[in-house]
């Protein structure tokens, strides 16, 4: 097989993460990236499972480019696991890619549930002003619909010392925000007896101007991890909580170790202590045994909730799920007329936040490249900005109007 490569990307920001350090591995090796398919002698697929529609993209995209360069081996990644590629590799063994990449045979995915290593890895240069680190792999939890631990198998976690060196090498390099990812990051260090309020306290010396950090599951947010974040000048007030439901029946029968009540008393307190920050979450509509009742009682909780934007989606079967075997399956019908429910309940809940902000400041971070009248950006509290002035690394800034879905700030 001959040295020029492509890779396509599905899914989430770890899977972004991955895709950017298997991209440097290969080039550091000699392999070449191109940019057509038709170019291509093998395609990377890193891919997610977390609903059936990821899982059709990915087919789809597969049958798409197979039919364009029939010569060209595919190698799949990540999560999705078909039958029609010439590689498979588990979440196990991407990291050793290049031992299989002359080996153009179908491969089995290995048993993840005896991996007990994070395989290591550093990205010195990723294509925005902020990084990303990956900081832990894998998910302890048994959510009733959920397959990500049997394709992403237990937590295995990154080493402190390995994070504040990725940490220091990309503060080097300029960066100023760096934003902390994984699948589960609340249970990070869980695997060696450690806790992310201590991962914390050491991003808290470290050189780096400000952290953000990746989805949070709401009983994992604790006392002390308040009292070290509301010290912090680093630590960027804005809140990405994995809810799924605001109903307490529907949280049981998804296996979920909390309450509505506790969630909504969550949201109040991360508003007092951060009167201006961005709270965005996670809802599946349409779960299994989920009545009108039970949707109402979500719908309502986040309408009277201070939350600032929702991510919703409908419920979608996983084979072999606790879920999948559920008894008052939800049509497709009501799936999809409940997400618009809640996509219509979160944009008035978002256009709120931003008329919130209006005259107040913020840090702000912009992209380096001009984008038709306004350099593009973000503030600490996750607001899209336009700013006419271009500047490196993080200046104050106010809030001055709302444009669509973004606010366009002064400069202080």
């Amino acid at each position: 097989m001959s040295n020029k490569f492509i890779i396509k990307t599905f899914g989430c920001k770890t899977n972004q993460i991955e895709s950017e350090y298997i991209k440097e591995l290969l080039k550091n090796n000699g392999y070449i990236e191109v940019n057509m398919h038709s170019d291509a002698d093998f395609c990377i697929v890193n891919s997610c499972t977390v609903t059936q529609t990821a899982d059709k993209k990915v087919l789809g995209f597969i049958n798409n480019i197979k039919k364009k360069n029939k010569n060209m081996k595919i190698i799949a990644v990540g999560c999705s696991k078909n039958p029609n590629i010439d590689i498979v590799l588990g979440n196990s063994e991407k990291f050793k890619i290049l031992e299989h990449i002359n080996k153009i045979k179908y491969k089995e995915v290995s048993n993840i549930f005896e991996e007990n290593k994070f395989e290591e890895f550093i990205v010195n240069q990723v294509s925005r002003t902020r990084a990303t680190i990956k900081i832990e792999d894998g998910c302890n939890n048994r959510c009733s619909y959920c397959i990500i631990p049997f394709a992403r198998g237990k937590v295995r976690s990154n080493k402190v010392e390995n994070i504040i060196n990725q940490i220091n090498i990309l503060e080097n390099n300029g960066y100023s925000e760096i934003i902390l990812t994984g699948i589960h990051i609340g249970q990070w260090g869980m695997d060696f007896g450690s806790t992310l309020n201590d991962l914390l306290i050491n991003i808290e010396k470290t050189n780096i101007k400000q952290y953000r950090l990746g989805s949070l599951t709401p009983n994992e947010i604790n006392d002390d991890f308040f009292r070290i974040v509301s010290k912090s000048q680093k630590f960027c007030p804005h809140f990405h909580l994995s809810i799924q439901s605001l109903c307490d029946k529907t949280l049981k029968n998804m296996n979920r170790h909390y309450k509505s009540e506790d969630v909504i008393n969550l949201i109040e307190k991360i508003k007092i202590i951060f009167p201006n920050a961005f709270i965005g979450c996670d809802i599946i509509v349409g779960f299994p045994d989920e009545t009108v009742e039970d949707f109402n009682v979500t719908y309502n909780n986040i309408k009277k909730s201070k939350l600032s934007k929702v991510h919703v989606f409908p419920y979608s079967t996983r084979e072999n799920t606790i879920a999948s075997k559920m008894k008052n399956q939800i049509n497709q019908k009501d799936k999809i007329e409940r997400v618009k429910f809640i996509k219509d309940l979160s944009d008035v809940k978002h256009i709120s936040f931003l008329n919130e902000n209006i005259g107040k400041t913020a840090k702000i971070i912009i992209e380096p490249n001009k984008n038709g009248e306004y350099y593009k950006g973000i503030s600490d509290n996750y607001i899209n900005i336009l700013c006419d002035e271009r500047f490196d690394g993080i200046k104050n800034a106010k809030f001055e109007k709302i444009i669509e879905d973004k606010i366009l700030v002064k400069v202080l």
